[in-house]
């Protein structure tokens, strides 16, 4: 017996004499209590909100997490299952979800989980960025987690990746300690920059079955890991200088052939398996059959490999260069996928940023036959029991468990669903009601009949339905006009413009996502003429068009042939000063700021692309502002032309200069390190600080500069910022100076 009061819950156990607080004193009024259908207990609370309390855990609905008040009133579950909870701020349906969620209320350690995986007994491990957690076992089937926090090593760690290996061992790949070997919970073994790796940011491992080796992806490279009880060694080390696309490794995946496909930003690499047992890696050009570039994970299915990219899916099969890549251009609603998976029964499953995606086996099979075709896909999101819609990206971010349910990454908690349950979870929808036909002089009459000078008809409709009425969807039809269904979405209304004269009937029709279609409503009307929109007033009019354009095309064309050879010299004419106006400063003659940033990206491009180093420098005129209120504007623009002289004497023909913008100029040094760049830029600084004007004799003029070398990773804006900074402490530190960043 369970009695709730104004102190809590107390339970009264068979044979017992005395009630005790159950499942420990809460010391809040209980104003509602209801036993759910899985015999858990639903309680309702003056202040906490709702509970959902299970023989080994318990759940809670809060103003924190969604409920309008935490003052339950009265709880109340259908004959179907949904929940509805009567509060001081209104009412709540709740109801079963497709997906379950699991966060920090669940044991996790930490929110934002990176990785998800299994180990040797098909318990789920989690990582987040905040430390590991392990699924607890349950007799009763319930999923509950605990933290792993018994080394202190592991304390607060930000986890990327997740692998099991032989009976007990467990791997963790951190953002910023390296490689850990976890056996029964405990560290005993570690891999980072002090005991062999280039990088402590462990993107991926991945033991190879039926050896001791593991792969391991990190910032810088490939490595192949042995790993023994106690000890991880590693055996070689895959890089650029190896045949790499690139050093940053994001996901690996091994395809049937025991080839290795290793993903990077920007990049993928095929390693082709040898002889010897090692792999010799070859650069994948991606821009030859996809915009793709950023690829998050893979997986081999079905003698294909299969890869989720930042713009949609990519594919191709063993047996030939086939790639196939599915986006948005095909029908996706998004392009950025992190998560691959196929279900038992083929279902294609992709987890992005704004969802997940569920591709029917048949429907991805049409679409690889024809392309052509539009994909059909159900998208999953917050409406259907996940945390939250964005997914993330680890090693890996998605898995599929002993049982065949899938779990996500999220950046609110691990997600989880069973593929097995999505066709009973689309219910059929309701058909539709159409609420009501609007045109210019309000609602549509008995008659049926539109008037001739209407503008605008709009049809309001809704399905009427307590199950994810926010998840239905609408396609609608106006017989007459529309060759085909038109989706709407979740729209509740469609409007037409300027129908033309005719009978039409409207149908509107609803489902869920992935489910089947209700019947059709139907409405017919028509809508009149006027004179004007006769065939024999048409048939007339027509007439006499042709015959008035005839004759003034016959007068005309001469004119407009001559008109035209004018027109296309005065265009060429026009279009080269153009041209040569968008590239250069008036003023100095320079280049201006876009052609700068444009031979900025050309010569970053080649720097990366050959490896060669890369320095810029921005100069800025001191005490210009001064220059100006002694000599005018006049004697500024005389001053800025023949800086502007100097430093282009100054450098060679294959540095670019420009000028940045006001007093500010830009200098761009290929293949030039930048103490060869101070060199030239101490030049510079001496001719300008002993430059003489003859009509400004008194002006003594000097320059600040600031100067930067291009690093590996950085971009061109990011280059110039760090220009700029250096610049700025060159003021800074009394001006006619160089400082370097």
């Amino acid at each position: 017996m369970i009695v709730a009061n104004d102190d809590g819950l107390f339970y009264l156990a068979p044979e017992a004499d005395d009630f005790e607080a159950w499942p420990y004193p809460m010391k809040d009024r209980v104003t509602a209590l209801s036993e759910a259908s899985d015999g858990c207990l639903l309680i309702g609370t003056f202040a906490r909100g709702i509970g959902r309390l299970c023989h080994d855990s318990e759940d809670w609905l809060s103003i924190e997490n969604g409920l309008p008040n935490s003052h339950v009133l009265d709880i109340f579950t259908e004959q179907n299952g949904t929940i509805w909870i009567g509060t001081h701020g209104g009412l709540v349906q709740i109801r079963e979800a497709l997906f379950r969620s699991f966060t920090p209320n669940h044991g996790l350690r930490g929110a934002y989980v990176r990785s998800v995986n299994t180990d040797s007994a098909g318990h789920i491990w989690v990582g987040t960025n905040d430390g590991i957690s392990r699924q607890l076992s349950s007799e009763s089937g319930a999923i509950a987690f605990e933290a792993v926090n018994g080394d202190p090593q592991l304390a607060a760690l930000s986890v990327l990746s997740l692998a099991h290996g032989d009976t007990d061992v467990v791997y963790i790949g951190s953002y910023t300690e390296g490689l850990f070997q976890l056996t029964n919970g405990k560290v005993t073994a570690r891999l980072n920059r002090k005991l062999g790796l280039a990088s402590n940011e462990i993107r991926v491992v991945l033991p190879m079955s039926q050896t001791d080796l593991i792969l391991v992806g990190t910032a810088k490279g490939l490595y192949l890991v042995r790993s023994s009880l106690g000890s991880l060694d590693v055996v070689r080390h895959y890089t650029v200088a190896d045949g790499m696309a690139a050093d940053f490794v994001s996901s690996v995946t091994i395809d049937g052939n025991g080839a290795l496909w290793v993903s990077s930003t920007q990049s993928l690499s095929y390693f082709r398996p040898l002889s010897d047992g090692t792999w010799q890696p070859e650069p994948i050009e991606l821009a030859t059959f996809t915009g793709a570039s950023n690829i998050f994970s893979g997986t081999f299915h079905n003698n294909r490999i299969w890869f989720a990219t930042d713009h949609g899916m990519l594919s191709r099969s063993l047996n030939g260069n086939d790639w196939q890549w599915l986006s948005r251009r095909d029908g996706l609603p998004f392009d950025k996928t992190f998560t691959i998976n196929f279900d038992a029964d083929d279902n294609l499953w992709l987890g992005g940023a704004r969802g997940i995606l569920r591709i029917a086996k048949s429907d991805l099979e049409k679409w690889m036959i024809d392309n052509r075709v539009t994909i059909n896909y159900q998208l999953f999101t917050e409406v259907d029991g996940m945390v939250s819609r964005q997914l993330t990206t680890g090693g890996p971010a998605s898995i599929i468990d002993k049982h065949g349910r899938l779990w996500f990454a999220s950046a609110l908690g691990a997600v989880m669903v069973d593929p097995r349950v999505v066709a009973e979870y689309n219910s059929h929808a309701p058909a539709p009601i159409i609420e009501s036909i609007t045109t210019d002089n309000g609602e549509l009459g008995t008659d049926k009949r539109i008037e001739a000078g209407n503008t605008r008809t709009e049809f309001r409709y809704v399905a009427l339905g307590y199950h994810m009425p926010e998840a239905l969807l609408y396609q609608v039809k106006l017989v007459g006009y529309d060759l085909h269904w038109i989706n709407r979405g979740n729209q509740l209304e469609t409007a037409y413009t300027a129908l033309p004269p005719g009978d039409y009937e409207f149908m509107v029709r609803s489902r869920y996502p992935g489910g089947d279609w209700s019947e059709a409503t139907r409405f017919t009307l028509h809508k009149s003429a006027f004179f004007y929109q006769q065939p024999w007033f048409w048939f007339t009019f027509s007439l006499t068009v042709i015959a008035f354009v005839s004759i003034a095309l016959h007068l005309r064309i001469r004119t407009l042939q001559y008109t035209k050879r004018r027109l296309q010299r005065l265009v060429q004419k026009k279009t080269q000063e153009l041209e040569a106006m968008a590239l250069r400063d008036s003023l100095t003659g320079l280049a201006n700021r876009r052609s700068f940033d444009q031979q900025l990206d050309h010569e970053l491009h080649n720097s990366r692309r050959y490896g060669t180093p890369l320095s810029v420098a921005l100069i800025d005129i001191d005490y210009f502002k001064q220059i100006n209120d002694t000599y005018l504007h006049t004697g500024g623009d005389e001053v800025l032309k023949h800086v502007a002289k100097l430093l282009q004497s100054l450098v060679r023909e294959v540095d670019g200069v420009a000028r940045w913008g006001g007093e500010e100029f830009a200098i761009i040094f290929p293949q030039t390190r930048i103490s060869d760049a101070l060199q030239v830029l101490e030049r510079i600084r001496v001719a300008i600080e002993k430059l003489r004007i003859a009509k400004f004799e008194q002006a003594r003029i000097t320059v600040s500069i600031g100067v930067t070398e291009l690093s590996k990773e950085e971009s061109s804006a990011e280059l110039l910022k760090h220009a700029d900074r250096a610049l700025y402490l060159a003021k800074e530190q009394g001006r006619n100076c160089i400082v370097t960043d």
